[in-house]
């Protein structure tokens, strides 16, 4: 299993809301609980 891929298993165990932004505010990752909870509010983040 690659690092990244064992990185996004540990971040999406976590129960709290993970989500990483770049410079120019593009939303590069959200873990599972983060994903569940904004798009049940909106269907498209931008």
């Amino acid at each position: 299993m690659e690092e990244i891929e064992i990185l996004k298993g540990i971040l999406n165990s976590y129960p709290y809301f993970i989500v990483f932004v770049d410079n120019d505010y593009i939303i590069r990752f959200m873990n599972q609980p983060a994903q569940n909870h904004y798009l049940k509010k909106r269907k498209n983040l931008i």
